[in-house]
């Protein structure tokens, strides 16, 4: 369920006179123990999450830039239970705030009474790679067209027609993952370049293109131009997988978590106006003989380096068989 963060704190603010705030409970569909608040001083706008003692030992709360964190008093109907406010200090973090605590909620809505906590500090430990990695800014333009390429591919995947979850299982790019994608032992790697000859790719160490202990590894490649006003933008396109896998709310769940892994959230979704169009689809088998670096002498770390496409031409392969071999399915479904 989708739920209007901005519009609820919106509301609480008309409706604070003073004191030390105003809180409203989240409707959810089971009671999770989530109240979005209003707090003095300053109107801030804040979560509450209902937390037992005992859960101190195992929580280990977070020290954001922008955003504080702090064990809350508030006298709820039951009892022996306390709570942790998460809080946003200026309006500049408001739009990553509203991300994040609406991560947080679909988080222990798909959690149980056992492992309540533990996911909520997988949640924070989430977060607190993406402000590491990313910080508020967003995505870089190569960021964002990396990010294209993969939704693209996992867009090819479920027409394709794997099975939701395991399409999003599959993909390992977003939490930093050896290859992009990985299914059964069938991997793919992703790469997309502009329009631009010589064109190239980037590697950016010795083991995207290593194949060793998969079945079979292949090189996507997706040749983009930017065309804003005609192309797709990527949060277009992530809205499009995202309409695609609504029936499916394990799939949604894992899709909207991989998304933050990958450094996306809607908040920024304003920044990424640039539109691609895809100029050429290429698929291409790595192996032996390949244009690669996959071993190199000890003390020798942190390669980058480009393969020219032309260079790959030897190895081309239908995009037809990449999609059967990853998936299981054939043409005729």
């Amino acid at each position: 369920m989708q739920y209007d963060l901005d519009a609820i704190w919106d509301d609480l603010e008309t409706q604070y006179s003073g004191g030390e705030g105003i809180y409203r409970r989240m409707d959810l569909e089971r009671e999770m123990g989530i109240r979005i608040a209003i707090l003095n001083p300053g109107h801030t706008r804040a979560i509450l999450i209902e937390t037992m003692p005992e859960d101190e030992k195992e929580l280990m709360l977070p020290g954001w830039r922008g955003m504080g964190c702090r064990a809350f008093p508030f006298d709820g109907p039951e009892k022996g239970k306390k709570n942790v406010c998460l809080y946003v200090e200026g309006p500049d973090h408001r739009p990553v705030f509203t991300a994040l605590c609406l991560d947080i909620i679909r988080t222990l809505e798909s959690s149980n009474h056992t492992s309540r906590i533990a996911d909520l500090q997988f949640c924070f430990s989430r977060w607190s790679k993406f402000f590491e990695r990313y910080g508020i800014e967003g995505l870089s333009q190569e960021r964002q067209r990396g990010l294209f390429g993969e939704l693209i591919l996992l867009e090819l995947l479920l027409k394709k027609g794997l099975d939701a979850v395991s399409a999003i299982s599959s993909w390992k790019g977003c939490s930093g993952g050896r290859h992009d994608f990985v299914h059964k032992d069938i991997g793919i790697e992703v790469k997309t370049t502009l329009s631009k000859e010589p064109r190239k790719i980037l590697v950016s160490s010795e083991r995207q293109l290593d194949d060793a202990g998969l079945e079979s590894l292949t090189l996507f490649i997706l040749t983009l131009i930017q065309a804003d006003e005609k192309g797709t933008s990527l949060p277009s396109l992530v809205n499009t997988i995202r309409r695609e896998i609504e029936p499916h709310s394990n799939a949604t769940f894992l899709f909207e978590t991989d998304l933050i892994e990958a450094g996306y959230t809607d908040s920024d979704a304003a920044k990424y106006s640039s539109g691609y169009l895809i100029k050429k689809s290429e698929a291409f088998r790595v192996k032996e003989g390949f244009p690669r670096i996959i071993s190199m002498a000890p003390g020798v770390g942190d390669v980058v380096y480009s393969v020219s496409v032309s260079a790959c031409n030897s190895y081309e392969m239908e995009m037809d068989l990449m999609l059967e071999e990853f998936t299981g399915r054939k043409k005729d479904g």
